[in-house]
């Protein structure tokens, strides 16, 4: 039922979480929230050691108060390259894209942990995993990544900007690496006592997905 949704709001001082299905407003179980609530945070305590080094190895930390402003923020970080706002088939890959020795990460970024919010930047990440898995399936894949480059280069060179990998690297990475990790990052309301009772059944739900893909998903703080 939850992947069929249509709305979604959180009522009142206490956020109520009430859904909208085949025209009608409901609100969540008690029971169906505590256990919901308790995978959540087995989930949270599980992610957060390895976040926090990600955040510290590639300096992802930013001061931004939007998202728009932390993906600016990150055309200075001379360890990442940014692809947001470059599409490819209408697709989305990623916000910005970064690896070390064995891992290829696609990050994909959120203003706030809200139910609307973690919708949004988790059907982005999803869509992307299926695309992606696609395009690396194919014998052609070096082509296609070559021309995903060109494409973060033209934005890189409309700013005047140098970016801080050649395509040939580029290239090997997004093909060759053997593991992906998606990166789901947010500014604000990310924590281990959220009371968005939608946001973290998507948090739940998406590591499950991206999994069965073959494929890590981290849950960072982005802010400073």
């Amino acid at each position: 039922i939850l992947d069929s949704i249509q709305g979604y709001i959180e009522y009142g001082e206490k956020n109520i979480p009430c859904y909208l299905f085949n025209g009608s407003w409901y609100v969540f179980d008690e029971k169906f929230g505590d256990s919901l609530s308790k995978e959540y945070t087995e989930l949270y305590k599980q992610n957060q050691s390895f976040a926090n080094s990600l955040i510290n190895e590639f300096t992802l930390s930013s001061n931004s108060s939007t998202e728009e402003a932390y993906n600016r923020s990150l055309y200075t970080n001379a360890q990442v390259i940014v692809a947001h706002t470059v599409l490819v088939d209408n697709v989305e890959i990623a916000d910005a894209i970064f690896w070390n020795e064995d891992t290829l990460f696609l990050m994909h970024n959120k203003g706030k942990f809200s139910g609307i919010g973690a919708r949004d930047v988790v059907n982005q990440a999803l869509t992307s995993a299926e695309f992606f898995q696609r395009h690396r399936a194919l014998h052609s894949w070096e082509a296609f990544f070559e021309m995903y480059f060109n494409k973060i280069q033209s934005k890189y060179n409309s700013k005047k900007l140098s970016l801080p990998f050649s395509k040939e690297q580029f290239v090997e990475k997004m093909c060759n690496l053997p593991n992906v990790n998606y990166v789901i990052g947010y500014i604000d309301g990310f924590k281990e006592n959220s009371r968005t009772t939608y946001a973290k059944y998507l948090t739940i739900d998406v590591t499950k997905k991206l999994a069965a893909k073959g494929y890590r998903c981290t849950i960072v703080n982005t802010k400073g």
